[in-house]
């Protein structure tokens, strides 16, 4: 019998039956496998059993998928001893009538027979460090097995006290892919802010050494920490002659450009200008001329450690005073762009929560799906949190609720009408078959009259204690009349049925809460749907003025999204 085995970038083994004549792959709820790491895509992948083979098809992965370590297009042969690269997972096929003898297995076999041997010059990859005194030192990798500590007999040698003796390691397999592995150090080995004992490295990768960090540069790649920085001065210890020379050739010409414009000022006689300071404080011009780049490097380390953090607010703090110290260093502006950024999605995020708190399901689910960049630290913690999923639990439990309270009280129609919103905003609902199963044996079954708590104990069943069953006409309401009347119930039940509305069809939820609007004209946060609605319906500022009618009455999540999007829109005014 064939088994799938899964492996994670930490090592950690699944193992799944091959049971079924295909397997669905993706990090959406619905795949047979479900993966969660963001470079899988939602529909990833699929196995499909043919003519007794197992063959393996791309679906809609935006980050490929790679047999044996070459990317395929479309269906390729899945074989035991084949490896399948799904993100950062690994599969392979286990055949239980014979011994295991996987590609990755015969790959490593052969690395450790052949042992560490020289990388040619144009395949050599770099760690170039970017933190501490050793900042700007390049270390290359020129051999497929290069040790990394602080004592002697490693091959790279980091005289730091964080670091281990023997720290990590740094192979390159056959297949030309570079992994660090951590040698059981004292502070272990860090890539991109989470800790790992073995983790492949791609490009631009942040390998953390204790309180070291560097930046894994693949081979080829053109990343100068010099340049990335906005630094003049070379931090390489390294020097040569000719650098000395030129080095002296470029001041010279300073020298001569200096006497040319002394002796061409000294003929036009200017106002002196002279800036006050504040005492002890040094000009900006004089600043930047004077420092060795350490402050502006400090600054874009912290904003990267408080962005790691998700404390985003910090983290522009320090990235505006880098910037600010040298506003041509393309590092630190690149850095505030995408901290802003993430800042703005960072709200989605924090929006999403406080909706889910307020019992806002819907609201709280088109903040999540506002967070487009798969990559940004809002999606990974709506992730790791499972907002989406508690969002839709949230929603079906509300539909659900609504329905059994109706059938209980024989409201049919009112509970079919709440199934069939359950169905349209969950489709897949396990609730939607036992809900309607439900119904359907209540409405078959006899009504049984219903005693009137008010009468006396003795008091005899008949026609003047029986309440028949309420057959409620759908709920939808009459158009409006000319005499505007206010009805605070009518209105929120409006508002109830518009939230079944508003995530698929927004121009009908904008319709139900403009009549309930008409119907409680002072109640904000039915504006506010109703400002919601049209904003989904991309009618911008039609939503902004009932935003702006509706925000003196709001509070929490409500207030802050009006707000929000009141000043993304000062068009509108």
């Amino acid at each position: 019998m064939l088994k799938l085995l899964i492996e994670d970038d930490e090592g950690k083994q699944t193992v799944v039956p091959m049971i079924r004549d295909e397997i669905t792959i993706g990090r959406k709820e619905g795949n047979t496998i479900r993966l969660t790491e963001r470079n899988v895509s939602r529909r990833h992948a699929r196995l499909i059993k043919a003519n007794g083979s197992i063959f393996v098809e791309e679906v809609a992965a935006r980050y490929g998928i790679k047999l044996n370590g070459t990317r395929i297009q479309g269906r390729a042969k899945f074989s035991p001893g084949d490896e399948v690269k799904v993100g950062d997972y690994k599969l392979y096929l286990q055949d239980e009538s014979r011994p295991e003898v996987t590609h990755q297995r015969r790959m490593q076999e052969m690395d450790e027979a052949a042992g560490p041997l020289p990388i040619p010059a144009g395949e050599q990859a770099r760690l170039v460090v970017i933190s501490s005194n050793f900042a700007g030192q390049e270390f290359p990798l020129t051999r497929t097995e290069v040790m990394i500590g602080r004592g002697p007999e490693c091959d790279i040698i980091i005289d730091h006290r964080s670091i281990s003796g023997t720290h990590a390691k740094i192979t390159r397999g056959a297949q030309r892919v570079f992994k660090i592995t951590d040698m059981k150090s004292a502070n272990g080995v860090k890539v991109n802010g989470h800790p790992y004992s073995t983790r492949e490295l791609n490009s631009g990768d942040i390998i953390e050494l204790g309180h070291v960090r560097a930046r894994f540069c693949a081979p080829g790649e053109l990343w100068s920490f010099q340049f990335a920085a906005g630094l003049v001065e070379d931090l390489s210890p390294r020097s040569s002659r000719a650098s000395m020379i030129l080095l002296v050739a470029v001041m010279a010409l300073l020298v001569v450009l200096a006497a040319v414009l002394f002796v061409l000022m000294r003929g036009e006689e200017k106002p002196e200008v002279k800036v006050e300071t504040k005492p002890g404080q040094q000009e900006i011009g004089e600043r930047i001329h004077l420092t060795d780049r350490a402050d502006v490097d400090e600054a874009i380390l912290r904003c990267d450690d408080f962005a790691t953090k998700g404390m985003f607010e910090d983290a522009l703090d320090y990235c505006r005073t880098a910037t600010e110290l040298d506003p041509n260093n393309r590092l630190a502006v690149a850095k505030y762009d995408s901290v802003t950024a993430e800042l703005a999605l960072k709200h989605h995020y924090d929006n999403a929560k406080s909706y889910l708190l307020e019992k806002e399901c819907e609201l709280a689910l088109i903040e999540i799906d506002s967070v487009e960049n798969e990559n940004s630290w809002a999606a990974r913690q709506i992730l790791r949190e499972g907002l989406r999923d508690k969002a839709m639990k949230c929603i079906e439990d509300r539909f659900v609720a609504a329905a059994e309270t109706a059938i209980r009280n024989r409201e049919y129609d009112e509970a079919q009408r709440q199934i069939d919103m359950l169905e349209r905003n969950i489709p897949k609902s396990a609730q939607i078959a036992r809900l309607t199963e439900t119904l359907d044996k209540r409405k078959k079954t006899p009504d049984q009259p219903v005693r009137d708590p008010k009468e006396g104990s003795g008091s005899r069943r008949g026609t003047d204690t029986e309440k028949p069953p309420r057959e409620t006409p759908p709920k939808e309401t009459p158009p409006k009349e000319t005499g505007k009347k206010t009805d605070p119930e009518e209105a929120k039940r409006l508002a109830d049925e518009a939230k079944g509305y508003v995530l698929q069809n927004p121009k009908r939820a904008a319709e139900l809460l403009k009549r309930a609007c008409d119907l409680d004209p002072g109640n904000a946060s039915i504006r506010a749907q109703y400002a919601l609605a049209l904003e989904r319906d991309g009618q911008t500022c039609p939503a902004y003025k009932q935003y702006k009618r509706a925000v003196g009455g709001l509070s929490g999540a409500q207030k802050k999204r009006a707000e929000d999007f009141m000043a993304k829109n000062p068009q509108c005014e």
